[in-house]
């Protein structure tokens, strides 16, 4: 009798890790947009609660109020961006090609051009001349790749209507799910973890508030720092603003954010003759732009989602490199997972020791 329950419990285990690598492959493919939607549920579980507390309307009815909010501040918003974005990068392209520079008073290639032979003009040795040919020649060859990749990702949208279309059935159904039924997602997880309830809970509030505060506190604070740049930038007379601000978005993820945009701009600038422009572009970074990191992270990344600096940048980058855009979310996500792994060791299964603060 023993070594059948015995030989009943190994075929159930076999049984079950068939079907968990059968449910990885059949998800694989929606696999970082079912994280990314469970994280926007998150988020804005908040406000779903809000609305049901306020509005006393069924559960059913707050959540598709919920997820009509959700198109409505972020989904709808980023296409907006996207299609006002790839709409100036091809007009960048198209000044290019059809008159050799950029048409715009504070960026010309000509007195660029003329600013660089002025200065190499004091190093006689270096007997270097360059022309606005070739400067609209570099241009070229980084403008048209990047173009032609913009274009073809408007057609490819427009190509792939029914898979946009399948994302969005999936996005909508998976936020309906976690709105309505997160204290029961909740019950089965701890149902089926054989840790303690402790254990469970501090993977869970780790992660939950890590993946959530990934998206608070560096798209918002990207998103704040990317409109500070486009603002300031559009005092200094720059063009193709919504380029820039996207661009600069792109940017704050990484540590010197804007700084990587704004620095060089003011530099060019200035060595173009709009002193006033480059000074003000680059003094309203080092006293604005650049401190509203400092300012709004601490506001947005709770207490249980603390990670070390270094572990934080290192878990983002892997993360860019392994998953593409949603590694900013997933990588310090794992990265917290691994240094909470760690803890639960020391804390709960090695025998006197000292528990490393690694996420302090």
């Amino acid at each position: 009798m023993m070594q059948n329950n015995k030989q009943a419990r190994l075929f159930f285990f076999m049984l079950l890790l068939l079907a968990a690598v059968s449910a990885y492959l059949l998800l694989r493919p929606f696999m970082q947009l079912l994280i990314l939607s469970f994280v926007i549920a998150l988020i804005y579980r908040p406000v779903y609660l809000f609305i049901k507390k306020r509005l006393h309307a069924k559960e059913s009815i707050s959540a598709y109020i919920t997820l009509l909010l959700i198109f409505l501040t972020a989904v709808l918003p980023i296409l907006a961006i996207f299609t006002v974005v790839t709409t100036q990068f091809l007009s960048i392209a198209n000044d290019i090609r059809s008159s050799g520079t950029i048409t715009s008073e504070s960026f010309s290639l000509e007195v660029i051009a003329d600013q660089i032979n002025s200065v190499a003009a004091n190093f006689p040795q270096l007997e270097y001349q360059v022309t606005t040919q070739q400067l609209s020649s570099s241009l070229k060859e980084l403008i048209e790749p990047v173009s032609g990749i913009a274009l073809n990702n408007v057609v490819s949208l427009g190509g792939n209507a029914l898979n946009a279309f399948t994302g969005i059935i999936i996005f909508s159904t998976v936020v309906i799910t976690v709105l309505l039924n997160y204290n029961r997602l909740i019950q089965v997880i701890h149902q089926l973890s054989p840790l303690p309830n402790e254990v469970d809970k501090r993977y869970l509030d780790r992660l939950g508030s890590m993946g959530t505060s990934m998206v608070k506190g560096t798209f918002l604070v990207a998103l704040a720092q990317g409109l500070a740049t486009g603002i300031f930038l559009w005092i200094a007379g720059i063009n193709y603003i919504a380029l820039w601000v996207l661009i600069s978005i792109i940017l704050s993820v990484l540590p010197l954010g804007a700084g990587f945009l704004v620095l060089p701009l003011g530099i060019v600038q200035i060595i173009s003759g709009q002193v006033w422009q480059g000074i003000f572009l680059i003094v309203t970074y080092l006293l604005i732009t650049g401190n509203i990191d400092n300012v709004m992270r601490p506001l947005l990344v709770p207490k249980e989602a603390s990670l070390h600096p270094a572990l934080t940048v290192l878990g983002l980058f892997a993360g860019l490199k392994a998953f593409g855009f949603l590694g900013v979310i997933l990588g310090p996500m794992l990265m917290i997972f691994i240094s909470t792994t760690l803890e639960v060791y020391v804390e709960y299964y090695k025998e006197k020791s000292v528990t490393p603060k690694i996420t302090q």
